[in-house]
């Protein structure tokens, strides 16, 4: 997932918070401006032009919003609402230099420009919320396999280990005896196929040796097979078979002196 990109949500949420404030500012100046006599006399002026009243609060909603932006960059109520209403009123100071129609166009900017953003940004927002969820959903996907993955590779690392552990100490046959029996049966036409396999992967080559080297005592020699499972065992999924039976046979060996 694009952290940016989640960053980026959190700092547009950060700005949207502000969207209720600001409306229910605007509706509060709107009904102080229609308020006469009690509540409920002020809610039929309203509604007597509606029009008018959506007009207004779309309207203080702006200047509400313009007055927001300073505020925001300079992190002072105080100093934001001085340095709206200078830039106001230097505005309006040098109106004389402005034709009518520019000058509307820097009024409807001064008070349009907020709502605007505040739309554009709502949009955004959930935009690119929709896709941080996507990319979460999918790395939560790839997590959950990894997981699966390795509890897989968990549990058959346990079946091989004592799969092998258990076949290699048979007392009562030979692992290589077992092993046949196993790969082929126990009928005798097995044994001319059973000897030319058997020699081929003997070979130094399929067979290599040395997997305990440098381990003293038998606890060691434990821990090394147990470490070797995990890595060259068939059922952890990059095992290979070959190899795994000469480990089998060093340990049988190593652990029989």
């Amino acid at each position: 997932m694009d952290g940016l990109k989640a960053v980026k949500v959190a700092e547009l949420r950060s700005r949207l918070s502000a969207i209720p404030a600001k409306i229910i500012l605007a509706i509060v100046v709107v009904t102080v401006f229609f308020w006469e006599v009690d509540f409920g006399t002020t809610i039929d002026n309203m509604m007597a032009d509606p029009l008018k009243c959506a007009k207004m609060l779309v309207v203080f909603y702006g200047v509400i919003s313009y007055v927001h932006f300073f505020v925001r960059l300079f992190h002072n109520y105080l100093i934001g609402i001085l340095v709206a209403a200078a830039a106001a009123y230097a505005v309006f100071s040098i109106r004389d230099r402005f034709t009518d129609d520019q000058f509307l166009l820097i009024e409807l900017f001064m008070i349009f420009g907020g709502p605007v953003m505040d739309i554009l940004r709502l949009i955004r927002y959930h935009n690119m919320k929709r896709e941080v969820i996507e990319e979460s959903r999918d790395l939560k996907d790839k997590i959950d396999g990894i997981y699966d993955n390795v509890h897989g590779y968990e549990e058959g690392y346990d079946r091989g280990y004592e799969s092998g552990y258990f076949r290699g100490r048979s007392e009562s046959i030979s692992y290589d005896e077992r092993e046949r029996i196993e790969d082929y049966g126990e009928d005798d036409g097995y044994d001319e196929e059973y000897d030319e396999d058997y020699e081929e992967r003997k070979s130094p080559e399929a067979l290599p040796a040395g997997f305990f080297e440098g381990c003293k005592t038998k606890e060691s020699i434990k821990r090394r097979y147990r470490d070797l499972c995990k890595v060259y065992h068939p059922d952890s999924g990059n095992g290979s078979e070959a190899i795994f039976r000469a480990i089998c046979d060093e340990y049988n060996s190593l652990m029989d002196e």
